[in-house]
């Protein structure tokens, strides 16, 4: 009897050893996967970096604390980025400073849409989102302004930890305004920074009503620039455009935030065209309107199909 108890006991301790050897293995691969997955979906390579923004914030505050910082932020799929992409961000910066002296850009982004969003608009023709985001950071890197933005601009707090927008990108201007208005490391140097908001007249054609609803009642700041794609004069273009605002937004209740640049960036390319360029094999077309690093990445990558 006593020795029938003594294996029972036995067996128990044994099953009891099992037990918590098969829970630790099971939390561990549960604790693997969980993080391999936030890994993947939170890679800090694709968070907006602020390192330009806070050189130039250094500069700033040491010529002039008495000027309003102003960074910029565009997004889209660059499908491949060109050369107006940020030539468009370099006009806004000088119209900018040139019509009120107390703002000072001190940083530019170019932001990136998901891949599910350009794959359903592209289809076979959409670059993956790897390759968007190195070619942005090839057409920037030697900018000491502007920088590759992230994927919908995420970014990374000051713990180390990141923060994933997964609102529709008008929304995230203003996350992204809280976020550097609240950072650690920039607040050494300033305490209110403005976001603004830029945009082409051909895409700000097709924002949606509530989009513009959204950048007003959140207070930010839209720049259009002209882009001559629209079959009339940006003048008579605006008009347009302004009535469409006064009927989303309240007449006139949308002047504060919305500013027109008539600066045409130049010769009217796009990432459409440029496709079609490649196809055609036209070169003098793609070394024009692509940089030099973003050409040779394509070439390289082999991004394109040559027809």
């Amino acid at each position: 009897m006593e020795l029938k108890k003594k294996k029972k006991k036995k067996v128990i301790f044994f099953l009891i050893v099992i037990l918590l050897v098969f829970s630790s293995v099971i939390s561990f691969f549960l604790f693997k996967s969980r993080n391999s997955f936030e890994t993947k979906r939170f890679d800090k390579s694709l968070v907006t970096p602020t390192s330009k923004l806070l050189k130039n914030l250094s500069f700033l505050k040491e010529q002039s604390s008495s000027k309003q910082p102003v960074v910029l932020i565009t997004a889209g799929s660059m499908n491949p980025v060109h050369q107006q992409h940020v030539g468009m961000l370099e006009i806004v910066q000088k119209y900018l400073e040139e019509k009120d002296q107390k703002l000072k850009v001190v940083a530019g982004w170019i932001a990136l849409n998901p891949d599910e969003m350009v794959k359903k608009k592209l289809k076979d023709q959409a670059i993956d989102f790897s390759h968007r985001a190195e070619m942005v950071r090839l057409a920037t890197k030697d900018s000491e302004m502007f920088d590759f933005g992230g994927k919908w601009g995420n970014f990374c707090k000051d713990d180390g930890t990141v923060i994933e927008r997964k609102k529709f990108l008008k929304l995230f201007t203003k996350d992204l305004s809280d976020y550097l208005n609240s950072h650690l490391e920039i607040l050494k140097y300033c305490d209110n920074i403005k976001v603004m908001y830029v945009v082409g007249s051909d895409s700000a054609e097709k924002e949606s009503d509530q989009g513009r609803i959204n950048l007003v009642e959140e207070g930010i700041t839209t720049v259009v620039i002209n882009r001559q794609i629209h079959g009339e004069s940006f003048s008579d273009w605006k008009d347009h455009f302004k009535k469409k605002l006064d009927l989303t937004c309240g007449k006139d209740k949308w002047n504060d935030f919305f500013i027109f640049v008539d600066q045409n960036p130049g010769n009217e390319v796009s990432s459409t065209k440029i496709r079609e360029a490649w196809k055609s094999k036209d070169e003098q077309y793609l070394s024009k309107n692509l940089s030099p690093k973003v050409l040779e990445y394509i070439k390289s990558h082999k991004l394109f199909k040559v027809g």
